[in-house]
């Protein structure tokens, strides 16, 4: 369940954002034409050497395109908007050998600014709020709890990380206590969010730290 639902909770937000954009940001330029209004995030990724380093491989690769329409002077438009994810994980033996908890996952979204304030809702987003909104939109984790905060290097500086404890269900029947990393910035024109997952038994702060440190974007 991790891995189909942790870009779902995020990537929703991009169509909420760019719905209100368009309708409040006087594109209607943009808005009376034949041709969907499209805005897409740059790539984003992690560096070979810290994939070699902590032993995580890649698991999924997508560019989702969220759709919908807006209705500005009488006119109906279709709105696109692509975000980029990457999703990483490392096979370890404290679960079924079929079951893999540890993840990492990135994210980039479309940044939009009007006068220079942020329209993206994941940008105003605190870490605490966006973990809410991601363990809210599906089952198998429980009661996560907030453990700290601390600071990482990614892109070129230093980043807030949330951690948070929780309970997952790994099988039915079968729950393992987990620990979650989370952080959401701004990087150049996107919104850049992190989210790791690993059982709490395991040492893998180091392994984070090095991978937060080896996102590149644009990739």
């Amino acid at each position: 369940m991790i891995r189909d639902s942790i870009p779902t909770a995020k990537t929703t937000l991009t169509i909420v954002l760019f719905v209100g954009l368009l309708s409040t940001s006087g594109c209607l330029d943009v808005l009376t034409g034949e041709e969907p209004y499209s805005v897409e995030a740059e790539q984003i990724d992690v560096s070979d050497d810290a994939l070699s380093s902590t032993g995580y491989e890649l698991a999924r690769n997508e560019s989702p395109t969220f759709n919908s329409s807006v209705s500005v002077a009488d006119q109906e438009r279709s709105v696109e908007a692509t975000s980029h994810m990457r999703e990483y994980e490392r096979s370890t033996d404290l679960v079924a050998a079929d079951v893999t908890v540890t993840r990492f996952v990135v994210l980039s979204t479309p940044k939009a600014e009007i006068a220079g304030e942020s329209m993206n809702p994941i940008g105003d987003r605190s870490n605490s709020q966006l973990i809410e909104r991601l363990l809210n939109s599906y089952d198998g984790v429980d009661s996560p709890e907030f453990d700290g905060n601390y600071t990482a290097s990614a892109l070129g500086a230093e980043r807030t990380v949330s951690t948070y404890t929780a309970t997952a269900q790994v099988v039915e029947g079968v729950s393992i206590p987990v620990t979650i990393h989370a952080a959401s910035f701004a990087h150049e024109d996107d919104y850049i969010t992190v989210i790791a997952v690993y059982p709490t038994d395991l040492d893998e702060r180091q392994k984070i730290d090095q991978l937060l440190e080896g996102v590149e974007h644009p990739a």
